[in-house]
C-alpha cells in the first residue's frame, strides 16, 4: 500500500510549478516579441523591395515611352515636320504635370513628374533637337548649342560629334569643325564622307590663313576619298583643284582630261583645264579650252580679263581688246583707268579704229596713261579724217609728252595737207630733234619746204634725213623727185640750207 505524500513536499512541487509556468510565459513572450520584429522586419523589407519594382517599372514604362517619343521625333524629322519634332523633344525635357491622388488625405493633385535622364538619352534627344532646329530657318544659334550640349553629355556619340562639326564648317568655323571631328578620327572612323569634310575645311583654312601646309593636308585627305570614291565627279575635280594649289599642274591636268571625256561641255571643267595648262605654260591650248568654257557660260570679270592677255600674247589684239572690254561690260567708263588705254591700243593694233577712238577718248586727264591715250588719239583722228580732233589731241600730247615723237609726226602730216606749211616745220622741226624720229622730222621738213616751193631747203633736208636713216627707199625717193625738179628749173624760192645745230 502506497503511503500519502508529505504536505511540505506537496507546497514545494506546487510552488515549482509555478516557477516553471512564469518562466515559461516570459520565454514565450520574449518569443512572440521576437517574431513580431522579424514580421515586421520582413514587411518593410517586402515593402521597400515592392517600392523599388514599382520604380523599376515605372522607370522602364518612362523609358519605354521616351524611347516611343524618340522614335516619333525621328519619324516627324524625316517626314519634313522639324516644329513638331521640337514639341515631341520638349515635352520629353518638361513633361506635363501629371494628377495624383495623395494616399494619406486622398486627395488629387498635380505632380512634377520631371525625371533626369540618363546623360546618353539626353544626349540622343538633344541630337533630335539640333537637326529639327538646323531645318528651320533663322535657328541656327539653337542647332549650334543643342549639339554642343550633347557632346558635353556624350562624348561618344557620333551623330552629335558629325552635325556639331558640319554646323561649325557651314558657319566657315573650320578650326572648330575639325576640332569637333577629332573623336570622330581618334575613335578610327575615316570614312569618305567625313574626309571629304575635312579636306574642304583644310583646304578653306589654307587659304584664308596662307598656310601651304595646310592646303597640302587637304590634298592626301581628299585622295583617300578618291580611293573610296574613284568615279566621284566632285572629288576628282576638287582634288584636281587642289593638285593646282600645290603646283601639281600635271597632275590637275591629267584628273580633269579625265572628266572632260566623260562631260565634253561642262563649262567649268573646262575652264579648270584651261587653268592648268596654263600652270604648264601651254597658252595655247590654255586659251582654246578657257574661250570654249566661255562660250558656254558667261565669263567673270577676270576671266575676261585672262583671255585678253591670253590673246595679246598670242598675236590676237583685236580679240584680245574684245575680251577685255567684255570685262567691263563693253562701257570704257566702267572700266579702270589703265585698262581704258590698254583696250583703245589693242583695237587700234587690230585696225579696229571706231572702238578704238571710243576707249581712248573715254581715257581722263587724271589717268596715268593719259598723254599716251592722246598721243595714239593723234595718229588716229588723223587716219580717221578727223584733223580738227587729231590737232587738238596733239595739244594735249605735247604739254604732257613733249617727247612723243610718233604723236609730233602724226599731227605735223596733217599741217601740209591743209597747206600750212610754217605750221608743220614748226612741228617737223621738233620732231627732228626727237631721237629715233630725226629722219622722220627732216623728211618732213623736206616736204614743207617743197609744198612752199623751197626745193633747195627741201634737198638740204632730205640730206639730213637719209644721213639719219641712210638707206631708206622713201626718202631716197623723195632726194630723187626734190633734184629733178630743181633740174627742170621749178624752184620758185632759194632758201638757205638748214642748220645742223637748230634743226631747220
Amino acid at each position: 500500500m502506497r503511503a500519502a505524500p508529505c504536505p511540505l513536499a506537496m507546497t514545494f512541487v506546487l510552488l515549482s510549478l509555478a516557477g516553471c509556468q512564469t518562466m515559461t510565459s516570459a520565454r514565450a513572450l520574449e518569443e512572440s516579441r521576437k517574431l513580431k520584429e522579424e514580421l515586421t522586419a520582413q514587411l518593410q523589407a517586402q515593402e521597400a523591395r515592392w517600392q523599388v519594382e514599382q520604380k523599376q517599372n515605372e522607370d522602364a514604362r518612362r523609358r519605354g515611352d521616351r524611347q516611343e517619343q524618340r522614335y516619333k521625333a525621328a519619324q516627324l524629322i524625316n517626314g519634313g515636320d522639324f516644329q513638331g519634332a521640337l514639341e515631341v523633344v520638349d515635352a520629353v525635357f518638361n513633361p506635363p504635370l501629371e494628377p495624383r491622388t495623395d494616399p494619406k488625405t486622398q486627395k488629387k493633385e498635380l505632380v512634377d513628374v520631371k525625371v533626369a535622364l540618363d546623360p546618353v538619352e539626353e544626349a540622343e534627344f538633344l541630337v533630335l533637337q539640333g537637326t529639327a532646329f538646323f531645318n528651320l530657318p533663322g535657328h541656327e544659334k539653337e542647332a549650334l548649342g543643342a549639339f554642343q550640349e550633347a557632346v558635353s553629355r556624350d562624348l561618344r556619340n557620333r551623330a552629335a560629334r558629325r552635325n556639331l562639326g558640319k554646323l561649325l564648317f557651314t558657319g566657315h568655323r573650320y578650326v572648330e569643325a575639325l576640332e569637333a571631328w577629332r573623336g570622330e578620327l581618334e575613335d578610327g572612323y575615316r570614312d569618305a564622307d567625313l574626309l571629304y569634310l575635312i579636306a574642304q575645311a583644310r583646304y578653306e583654312i589654307g587659304l584664308r590663313d596662307g598656310v601651304a601646309g595646310e592646303i597640302e593636308a587637304a590634298r592626301a585627305a581628299m585622295e583617300d576619298v578618291l580611293v573610296e570614291r574613284p568615279r566621284d565627279i566632285e572629288v576628282r575635280r576638287y582634288l584636281a583643284t587642289l593638285d593646282y594649289e600645290t603646283g601639281r599642274y600635271a597632275d590637275a591636268a591629267s584628273l580633269l582630261e579625265g572628266l572632260r571625256q566623260e562631260n565634253p561641255l561642262d563649262a567649268d571643267i573646262l575652264e579648270q583645264l584651261g587653268n592648268a595648262y596654263l600652270g604648264l605654260r601651254d597658252a595655247e591650248k590654255a586659251l582654246d579650252l578657257l574661250e570654249l568654257s566661255a562660250r558656254l557660260k558667261p565669263p567673270g570679270p577676270e576671266s575676261c580679263r585672262t583671255l585678253g592677255e591670253l590673246c595679246a600674247g598670242q598675236g590676237f589684239p583685236a580679240r584680245a581688246a574684245e575680251w577685255y572690254a567684255r570685262a567691263s561690260a563693253g562701257d570704257p567708263k566702267r572700266a579702270p583707268a589703265e585698262e581704258r588705254a590698254r583696250v583703245g591700243s589693242l583695237y587700234l593694233a587690230g585696225g579696229r579704229l571706231e572702238e578704238a577712238a571710243a576707249w581712248l577718248s573715254a581715257v581722263g586727264e587724271r589717268d596715268p596713261s593719259f598723254g599716251e591715250a592722246q598721243s595714239a588719239l593723234v595718229r588716229l583722228y588723223r587716219e580717221l579724217g578727223k584733223p580738227d580732233q587729231a590737232l587738238s589731241a596733239f595739244g594735249a600730247a605735247r604739254r604732257l609728252r613733249a617727247r612723243a615723237g610718233a604723236a609730233h609726226l602724226a599731227a605735223a602730216r596733217i599741217q601740209p595737207e591743209r597747206r600750212q606749211y610754217a605750221k608743220a616745220a614748226e612741228i617737223f622741226s621738233r620732231l627732228s630733234a626727237l631721237p629715233g624720229f630725226e629722219a622722220d622730222g627732216f623728211a618732213g621738213l623736206a616736204e614743207a619746204a617743197r609744198g612752199a616751193g623751197d626745193l633747195h631747203a627741201a634737198q638740204a633736208y632730205y640730206r639730213r634725213a637719209l644721213e639719219a636713216r641712210p638707206g631708206d627707199a622713201v626718202l631716197r625717193a623723195g632726194m630723187r623727185r626734190t633734184e629733178e625738179e630743181l633740174l627742170l628749173g621749178r624752184e620758185t624760192e632759194t632758201a638757205p640750207a638748214p642748220s645742223r645745230e637748230t634743226g631747220g
